[in-house]
């Protein structure tokens, strides 16, 4: 999920720091980390080989684009495996109806892409001497905004990590919660992911950038920036980072118009109280700002965001869904029937438990891919492979030809195709 400017202007300090001195692998000797494996895969379908398949082709997908998925992931093991640090993978769950606002955008920005591509192929066909190395790295950017990992891809990862014994778990939800509750559970030392929700959620340790060429990474840690208060999202108490990030805009909530960052950073350095955060005081606030124009039913969304953070759903150590923090007179523990479903939709805006397609009784069947998931009840069976091409071992010749392959499929589709093809057209 993301979080506008929260890294920009709440924590510009601690990644100036860690750029100039970023962590080592060694540090992390013997640590297990958990992967938001949706990062990697994302990463891998927008490089330009890759996503020019996925972009022109609905069929199945061949050998070669699922060589590029697995053989970056298993050289990422075995990296990590050379430090004595295990790597434990959790994959995206269920959609939920908050999500709505990041879809659309997603899908805007992707309508764009398309649009733009068009335009491109159309220009190739009808003046294609006009055509410049410009317009073809545009094309290429394009090809990566509507290229996305399919299911039968993530499928496929799923029943390879099955056949190597690698440690994975789908989230019911969002993989970030789920990450987050296994921080909590002791589970896993720090958190491998990009987004800020992570941060917000309550993370202790979120590894926001990884060069795995040098074996570097950086950190954020959250008892090194509250002690350090060089930032100024340090400044607040973390129980309070969830109502500065539906402030700043997430995945569930715009950002007011009108409102910039400066104006939530001046407004927040003006709360000193427990009362001064409640949604009644914020919103009684911002009323008064002149420039603020909000949208109907702006502020119940704020609610719902803001409690989402704190209260979103994930697994316990026994497969059951809760809260990632305890809701106020809610017992999890002697209520589990359709009130309690009811009672967490008044706080996030969604029943958790009947927006599942599955029943309670194969949530930890779903978090393993075992006849079911938690995207869909059919339990759609997972693609199939040869086992024997696959392995932990070292890199076999198949592993070498295969990246070969892609490489030159890459560097046909930016070059050659592109200034020798249309040249002759």
């Amino acid at each position: 999920m993301l979080v506008k400017e929260l890294w920009k202007s709440f924590l510009s300090e601690l990644k100036k720091k860690q750029k100039n001195k970023r962590y080592s692998f060694k540090d992390a000797k013997g640590q297990v980390w958990g992967i938001d494996i949706s990062v990697w895969l994302h990463s891998i379908a927008s490089t330009a080989g890759v996503a020019m398949y996925l972009a022109f082709h609905e069929d199945n997908v061949p050998k070669a684009i699922e060589d590029a998925f697995i053989n970056v992931i298993k050289s990422r093991i075995r990296i990590a495996e050379k430090y004595a640090i295990k790597l434990i993978f959790v994959f995206d769950g269920a959609q939920h109806e908050l999500k709505a606002v990041a879809r659309a955008n997603r899908d805007n920005a992707a309508n764009k892409a398309r649009q733009k591509i068009t335009a491109f192929e159309e220009k190739c066909n009808n003046t294609p001497q006009d055509v410049n190395d410009e317009d073809r790295d545009s094309y290429v950017k394009n090809l990566k905004k509507i290229s996305r990992p399919r299911q039968e891809i993530t499928h496929f990862i799923v029943e390879w990590m099955k056949s190597q014994n690698i440690s994975f778990v789908s989230a019911p939800y969002e993989a970030e919660w789920q990450l987050v509750r296994l921080e909590a559970d002791n589970d896993i030392h720090a958190i491998a992911s990009i987004d800020g929700d992570c941060v917000v959620l309550g993370a202790k340790r979120v590894i926001y950038y990884i060069d795995w060429a040098k074996q570097k990474y950086e950190m954020f840690d959250q008892e090194e920036v509250l002690r350090s208060k060089d930032d100024l999202l340090a400044e607040y108490d973390p129980q309070y980072w969830p109502i500065i990030a539906s402030l700043l805009g997430t995945d569930y909530v715009k950002n007011i118009k009108g409102i910039g960052v400066e104006t939530v950073k001046d407004h927040i350095k003006e709360m000193k109280s427990a009362n001064d955060w409640s949604n009644e005081k914020i919103m009684s606030i911002m009323a008064l700002r002149p420039k603020a124009k909000t949208e109907v039913g702006h502020w119940n969304t704020f609610k719902f965001s803001t409690n989402l953070l704190r209260h979103c759903p994930v697994l316990d150590g026994g497969g059951n869904l809760v809260p990632l923090n305890p809701i106020p007179g809610i017992d999890f523990g002697t209520n589990s029937g359709a009130d309690i479903g009811s009672a967490w939709k008044s706080y996030i805006g969604f029943d958790p438990f009947s927006e599942l397609p599955i029943g309670k009784d194969t949530y930890k069947a779903a978090a393993k891919f075992d006849n079911c998931s938690f995207q869909n009840a059919r339990g759609d069976p997972l693609k199939s492979f040869d086992y024997q091409r696959y392995t932990q071992g070292h890199t076999n010749i198949a592993d070498i030809i295969g990246q070969f392959l892609l490489a030159c499929f890459e560097i046909f589709v930016r070059n050659f195709f592109f200034k020798v093809v249309f040249w002759y057209w």
